[in-house]
């Protein structure tokens, strides 16, 4: 287990952080969202976690697929998200997805060292 630096790239906005990362897996915080990512060779599984609600989200290239989404004291929706672009690399990872059901993009570049 490895304590990394790094930073986040989401549309204009730009992140620091601070964290772990234990082979294919990423511990950090996004100001107040608890993110943890698990990478694979094609495939990322993002967790993203508040006091409010918590989203875990699969992200496979030029697929979609159903995300569970957890309001807490409201309860659960499915929402649909579409990977338009998933960049893997040694230090870094892009992403790019639509979350079909509100047609809203996110673009996120994460980079990071130890």
């Amino acid at each position: 287990m490895a304590k990394i630096q790094g930073e986040i790239k989401i549309s204009d906005n730009v992140i620091k952080f601070k964290g772990i990362k234990n082979k294919n897996h990423l511990i950090f915080k996004e100001n107040d969202i608890l993110v943890i990512i698990d990478i694979f060779n094609n495939k990322v599984i993002m967790k993203r976690c508040t006091d409010d609600y918590d989203v875990l989200i699969s992200l496979i290239l030029n697929k979609t697929t159903e995300n569970k989404y957890n309001i807490k004291n409201v309860g659960s929706v499915v929402i649909k998200i579409k990977t338009l672009n998933l960049v893997i690399s040694e230090d870094s990872i892009k992403i790019k997805y639509l979350v079909v059901d509100s047609n809203e993009t996110f673009n996120y570049q994460i980079n990071w060292r130890n």
